[in-house]
């Protein structure tokens, strides 16, 4: 062991095969277009039939839409659509540069056209597969077939491709393989997950909060054509909140009453660092109060920090929580806000995305409002 290339290194592990034995295989078969929890890419397996049709208008979707439209529509709507695209995962993905995150965000990837160290360089990532995200045949076709989940009976001859029935298809399972997964101990030449607490973690929530496993991910996240991921609203359009500023002797007291319905999961759940977040704050900006709802792990241990999220209560699909703040300071300004990369704000040398990026404000006005 070359010490001299290596100070420090005291023993070898997994990481050592990706440079000294590198690795390369094709992924083929079904197997090759499930999702693996980031340990490889999605091979749907499409082989074109018709010479005239590119593979890349099929693999993006494009193809789909000319008779799927509204499908199609929703989702270019969707995070779904935009994965790999994103500026916060671009962000993150430049702080922390592995295939195992592609994998996951940008699962159509070619490694062998574009290498790991070209993607999300301006000038070197070519426009390759990855920047379709999750595109239709990522989760519709396995081994060149493509599926439904409760397909209708219909007159073969009149379709323009034969489909086949997955009933798995939006169930927790399903998508489990990229929403469910522990921390890594090292991520080449495939990642090794670790017995640990879970770094993202919305299957088991589900499995915690919903007795009825007939309503499944799907049962939520997409409705006929809609394939926006909420198809019920945005967080914005569907949280609930009662804001009531009152005199309580010297002081103004500050009650925030908030409601999440239809919740099939924690909120906030998966990343890590998403954080939902209740402000007081005075008049001239100041902050003086706030209340985070969030799962706070530290990573050095893998031990967890905080865990104040939001839980439906059991049976009801509802999460609620009434919070009170006093202060004798007069002129007051509320303010509700996810935080989607909340746990990095801290780092402003390296995370320098502007806060309308990251920052979804539900309300920013006087203590005294409701929405409910």
């Amino acid at each position: 062991m070359n010490r001299s290339t290596h100070p420090g290194l005291r023993k070898l592990s997994g990481d050592c095969i990706g440079c000294h034995n590198p690795v390369s295989y094709m992924l083929v078969g079904t197997n090759a277009g499930k999702f693996s929890k980031g340990v490889h890419p999605v091979a749907p397996g499409f082989i074109p039939s018709e010479p005239s049709i590119p593979d890349t208008r099929v693999m993006t979707g494009e193809e789909c839409s000319m008779c799927h439209a509204e499908v199609f529509r929703t989702w270019k709507q969707a995070n779904h659509a935009r994965a790999f695209s994103n500026a916060i995962f671009q962000t993150a993905f430049k702080l922390e540069k592995t295939a195992w995150c592609v994998n996951c965000h940008g699962p159509l990837w070619q490694r062998d056209r574009t290498p790991l160290e070209k993607l999300g360089v301006e000038g070197k990532d070519e426009p390759g597969l990855h920047h379709a995200g999750v595109s239709c045949v990522v989760c519709h076709m396995k081994d060149g077939q493509i599926y439904t989940r409760n397909a209708k009976k219909r007159d073969e001859s009149k379709l323009f491709h034969p489909l086949y029935v997955d009933t798995r298809l939006g169930d927790e399972e399903y998508c489990g393989g990229c929403h469910q997964f522990n921390f890594v101990s090292h991520h080449e030449p495939w990642p090794v997950y670790e017995n640990s607490i879970p770094m993202q973690n919305t299957v088991e929530e589900y499995r915690e909060v919903v007795a009825d496993r007939r309503v499944a991910c799907y049962s939520c996240h997409f409705e006929k054509t809609d394939h926006s991921l909420h198809p019920k609203g945005d967080l914005k359009s569907v949280f609930k909140y009662k804001i009531v500023s009152s005199p309580h002797d010297d002081r103004r007291r500050i009650t925030f009453d908030i409601r999440l319905e239809n919740l099939g999961h924690y909120f906030p759940t998966g990343d890590l660092l998403r954080i939902f977040s209740l402000y007081v704050k005075s008049g001239t900006g100041e902050e003086l109060f706030r209340k985070d709802y969030r799962k706070q792990v530290r990573v050095i241990d893998r031990s967890l920090v905080a865990d104040s999220v939001l839980r439906p209560d059991p049976g009801t699909l509802v999460a609620a929580d009434r919070v009170i703040f006093e202060t004798k300071t007069r002129d007051l300004r509320c303010e509700i806000v996810y935080r989607r990369q909340g746990g990095l704000e801290h780092k402003a040398s390296k995370f320098t995305l502007p806060e309308k990026i990251h920052h979804n404000v539900l309300y920013a006005g006087p203590c005294d409002a409701a929405k409910w």
